[in-house]
């Protein structure tokens, strides 16, 4: 399904929403007129399919704040629009929810970072969901981004935090067998995952989570002594 386009124009959004059932990943919204997207995720493709689907629920959005491609959708239609399945990704049951929506927004901004998707008001995965922020928490994000709020030092949410910090940059990936001995090391989680052939959120996750892959090998973003 990944890289799969519905065209509201040849398919139903009902027939859309079924093909989408219980199905996790990110999305994109194609303006056809002009070119212009936005880059999403959810847990729940179809539901969040819908949701855009009712121009009324929109209006009561928009209300509370501001949202460019709510706005975009209301202005040209859903007729001038597709629908696009960058990645679906499954969600395991076994680990916690807020985990697996950090992970959903992990991969989310891996696309965001490689398309620049124009309606996306901020360049940030699971920033308020496209809303415009207000002046308290856009400090306390850019302070965040400067280290002056610093998550607990060799935590796995110290880990994560500087992942999401860097997955628009290089982040450097070590590879170990599972007595810790180095195999090999690559300049980025992309480069990781061309060459082990393993998902890029397995690695990621593989980090964060420092559990052995497939019985054979561990991954860091550090040189382990």
């Amino acid at each position: 399904m990944n890289n799969k386009i519905y065209k509201l124009t040849e398919v139903a959004g009902s027939l859309i929403a079924a093909d989408l059932k219980d199905k996790s990943g990110v999305y994109q919204w194609i303006n056809t007129v002009n070119g212009k997207s936005y880059v999403g995720s959810s847990s729940n493709l179809s539901r969040r399919f819908l949701e855009y689907l009712n121009p009324n629920r929109l209006d009561r959005e928009l209300k509370r704040g501001e949202s460019i491609i709510y706005k975009a959708l209301l202005k040209y239609g859903y007729l001038s629009f597709y629908f696009k399945i960058l990645e679906v990704i499954e969600l395991d049951d076994n680990i916690a929810h807020s985990y697996q929506i950090r992970s959903l927004n992990f991969l989310e901004q891996k696309y965001i970072d490689t398309i620049k998707p124009e309606y996306n008001i901020l360049s940030i995965a699971g920033s308020n969901r496209g809303h415009k922020l207000s002046i308290e928490t856009k400090v306390k994000m850019s302070k965040a981004k400067k280290g002056i709020i610093s998550p607990r030092k060799g935590s796995n949410h110290s880990i994560e935090s500087r992942l999401l910090q860097n997955s628009g940059r290089k982040v450097q990936v070590y590879v170990y067998n599972p007595e810790w001995i180095l195999l090999n090391s690559y300049n980025s989680i992309t480069e990781c995952s061309k060459e082990t052939k393993f998902n890029y959120l397995v690695i990621w996750r593989a980090i964060i989570s420092k559990k052995l892959v497939n019985n054979k090998y561990y991954f860091s973003n550090s040189i382990l002594n």
